[in-house]
């Protein structure tokens, strides 16, 4: 979860006066009790009503998120939520729920005919020990399935003999 922190941090530093201003929008719309963090049940709140999220794997991504362990979200935490949800890194495994936060294992097939979506998704234990149901079989993790969508960009129609 530290590269995610450090890359949404990042992100955040370069952003513009107008989306730094969404962000902290962002972070006073779940902050309902304007106590200026934001709590455990407030996330699930924010998790029940627009990510469609499971309880426990809300509450999972917050003790994750809060890296003081002080119980709540201060505003540099809660950039690491804006940024996994702004960019749609959030991504859930479809095996056992779990948030998925680095490498994971990515239906191809799904990924590639569901382009808006986050498609079908696995942490890397589910994948090895086969605790998931699928009608397909063809898996690569994230940076394989990176570098394979750029060697198909790189050398198209490499089948074919000239």
């Amino acid at each position: 979860m530290e590269e995610i922190r450090q890359v949404a941090l990042a992100y955040y530093d370069s952003l513009s006066d107008k989306q730094r201003e969404r962000a902290l929008e962002f972070f006073d719309s779940l902050d309902a009790d304007r106590d200026g963090t934001v709590s455990p049940e407030e996330l699930l709140d924010y998790f029940l009503q627009e990510e469609q999220v499971e309880r426990d794997v809300a509450l999972g991504l917050f003790r994750k998120l809060d890296r003081n362990g002080d119980g709540a979200l201060d505003f540099e935490e809660c950039t690491m939520l804006y940024y996994l949800t702004r960019v749609r890194r959030w991504v859930a495994c479809n095996g056992c729920g779990s948030h998925l936060d680095g490498i994971r294992f990515t239906c191809v097939p799904c990924f590639e005919s569901n382009v808006n979506g986050n498609g079908y998704n696995l942490c890397a234990e589910c994948y090895r020990y086969k605790n998931y149901t699928h009608r397909h079989s063809n898996f690569l993790d994230n940076y394989l399935l990176l570098e394979v969508k750029r060697l198909e960009q790189i050398r198209p129609n490499q089948d074919q003999v000239l």
